[in-house]
């Protein structure tokens, strides 16, 4: 051995055992049970995989559970197709279950429009697939033209739903830029997207200013309730899209308020385990 050649003596080492355990972050891209929002989800759609991101884990009247995420990500604006939805892995997490028809008039020229880009997926009834009233945030938490990362450092409760005010700052977790925030700066603003038919309109969507990338669709808004309360956040919306390159000007997401999200969906929802 080394230490023999080079004549150190037994005596002159010493190990010293420090207590504590390493640590491995979960990452929002990775098969996480119970599931939260914030985390990737995806679906086999026609077109090929849709990667998305999984919105609030909510409850209906009759004590049906849902994730929420965006309703472009089914790739279907006819009505429900009970399609499969999985999170990360090969497993069902659950189907498509409420995806109301886009409407088709009134919409100033394009294809569709509505006021709500959002589905519910209902969880599987069998309990292998267990999901939980949680927010994830992630280690770090982009401002201004930053991303965040991918590792997930903290979990909140939703405590409720909340219309976020404009020039409040509001968060979002994506799959793909991970927990990014921002001051909202549009509260009731109609947007246009075409990139791919069908040509879309959204009607008096939120926006608040911050980073965004693809994939980040269906994510959770959410806000600080009381600074008193640190554990629980409130849910404000799902995001659909926005420009994260939008050179010179900041970056900004377009979501819609759960409000809207409820009224288009037909259904009360309740933020839940």
């Amino acid at each position: 051995m080394l230490r023999r050649q080079l004549g150190i003596p037994d005596s002159a080492i010493s190990f010293d055992l420090l207590p504590g355990a390493i640590q491995v972050s979960d990452s929002v891209t990775q098969r996480l049970r119970p599931t939260k929002a914030g985390i990737q989800t995806l679906a086999l759609v026609d077109t090929g995989l849709s990667f998305c991101t999984m919105g609030f884990n909510v409850r209906d009247p009759n004590g049906l559970y849902y994730f929420l995420t965006a309703g472009h990500c089914t790739h279907n604006y006819q009505g429900p197709t009970n399609e499969r939805w999985y999170q990360a892995t090969t497993d069902s997490v659950g189907r498509e279950s409420i995806n109301p028809a886009w409407r088709t008039v009134g919409c100033a020229g394009f294809d569709i429009c509505d006021t709500a880009d959002v589905a519910a997926i209902q969880y599987n009834a069998d309990t292998t697939v267990t999901h939980a009233n949680l927010v994830v945030q992630t280690s770090t938490v982009g401002h201004g033209l930053g991303y965040g990362s991918l590792d997930i450092d903290s979990t909140f409760t939703i405590a409720g739903w909340r219309s976020a005010m404009t020039n409040s700052y509001v968060y979002k977790t994506g799959a793909a830029s991970g927990t990014t925030m921002g001051q909202v700066i549009g509260s009731c603003v109609n947007v246009s997207y075409d990139s791919t038919p069908p040509t879309r309109l959204m009607f008096c969507q939120r926006q608040a200013q911050m980073q965004w990338r693809v994939g980040d669709s269906g994510s959770p808004v959410y806000q600080w309730g009381t600074p008193l309360v640190l554990s629980a956040r409130y849910g404000a919306g799902i995001v659909w899209g926005g420009y994260a390159y939008n050179f010179p000007h900041n970056p900004f997401i377009f979501y819609s308020e759960m409000p809207g999200v409820q009224s288009r969906l037909g259904v009360s929802l309740t933020p839940c385990c």
